[in-house]
């Protein structure tokens, strides 16, 4: 049975998506920028917003639904640099900084290792290249880039090889 994604012919955009999304939610939770002290409605917000996207990424790559191909990470880096420059105009027309592009956060974050503005710039270009080989490891050299140890695919095998229908 075809996914959603393949029903809707959304498969490259999805997965795309989805590397750009749990790259960018683990680093949020990692070095979280909270302007409100725990535990109130923001921060705990942030935490269960960022918590999710991290869930459902995951849940679609365990579950089988989602596989990631060998370019899935050149074409992440590719979509990642033009939502970048999207945002980037969109940062200088209204005054924001969103994607940190334009100053890095008050608090303590991990971008402080990275140099100045704009150098850390150019190093999270190497750190989301990173980060991005480092979430497609469990697919590579997979039939249909499954996972090992995917629940549902191992469950799928033991019923097919029990009823060969």
């Amino acid at each position: 049975m075809p996914s959603n994604f393949q029903l809707f012919g959304a498969v490259h955009l999805a997965i795309l998506g989805a590397v750009v999304a749990l790259a960018g939610a683990t680093m949020a939770l990692l070095t979280p920028n909270l302007w409100e002290p725990f535990p109130s409605f923001g921060t705990v917000q942030f935490f269960v917003d960022h918590g999710l996207i991290v869930a459902s990424v995951l849940f679609l790559a365990w579950s089988g639904l989602m596989r990631p191909r060998a370019w899935s990470v050149a074409r992440a880096m590719v979509v990642l640099n033009v939502l970048a420059a999207l945002i980037g105009v969109f940062n200088f027309v209204y005054k924001t900084d969103y994607m940190y592009l334009r100053a890095k956060p008050r608090n303590a974050s991990l971008l402080d290792l990275l140099g100045p503005w704009p150098w850390y710039l150019v190093a999270t270009e190497f750190v989301a290249l990173a980060l991005f080989l480092l979430l497609y490891l469990p697919f590579r050299d997979l039939p249909q880039g499954r996972l090992r140890w995917s629940a549902a695919h191992s469950a799928h095998s033991q019923r097919t090889q029990r009823h060969p229908n």
